[in-house]
């Protein structure tokens, strides 16, 4: 909680009525700001509690990989609202499991797309304790395109570099087999 936060609580029996509507304005201007770059962001982001039923997704994540239509519900386990079965496996197994990090890449087609999404589940800890679960998910269908277009790029100087080779090591004996 943040030090504002902390001493408005301390104050607040002796605020008047005007200084609680105020403060209640700033914090929600501080509540909307924070929403606003959560759904700003490329990468998906969901919040889980520990019964592992969502408490926050952002825009990212509903586009990339929720089951569209739906308000994220707390009567749903996360891995109920995810589109995508592997996905959901993954996302079972690591809530599931103790680990304190899980990340995978998947290959998913959608609507004759295909896409490569990185996923990642991270615990939520507060004050030493785990309080729920942080999963993110980013499309990284270009990034790899980029990657497999610089090893195609890579390969064809190496066999450009070969084929340099093998001609200057050919010329040179023919060359003196002419002067001869």
């Amino acid at each position: 909680m943040s030090k504002f936060v902390q001493r408005a609580l301390q104050k607040l029996p002796k605020l008047s009525t005007e200084q609680i509507h105020d403060l209640v304005s700033q914090l929600s201007g501080r509540v909307e700001k924070l929403e606003l770059v959560l759904d700003s962001m490329s990468e998906g982001v969901v919040v889980a509690n520990l019964q592992n039923q969502v408490l926050l997704a952002n825009k990212a994540a509903e586009r990339l990989f929720l089951l569209p239509g739906i308000e994220c519900p707390q009567d749903f386990k996360i891995w109920e609202l995810i589109r995508y079965e592997a996905i959901n496996r993954y996302v079972r197994e690591a809530m599931d499991s103790q680990d304190s990090f899980f990340d995978r890449e998947f290959a998913v087609e959608d609507k004759g797309t295909h896409r490569t999404l990185n996923c990642r589940v991270v615990p939520l800890v507060q004050k030493g304790a785990i309080e729920g679960t942080i999963l993110t998910i980013e499309d990284i269908t270009r990034r790899k395109q980029r990657e497999a277009k610089l090893r195609r790029y890579e390969s064809l100087a190496s066999l450009t570099t070969l084929a340099a080779g093998v001609a200057h090591e050919i010329k040179n004996p023919l060359g003196s087999i002419g002067i001869h």
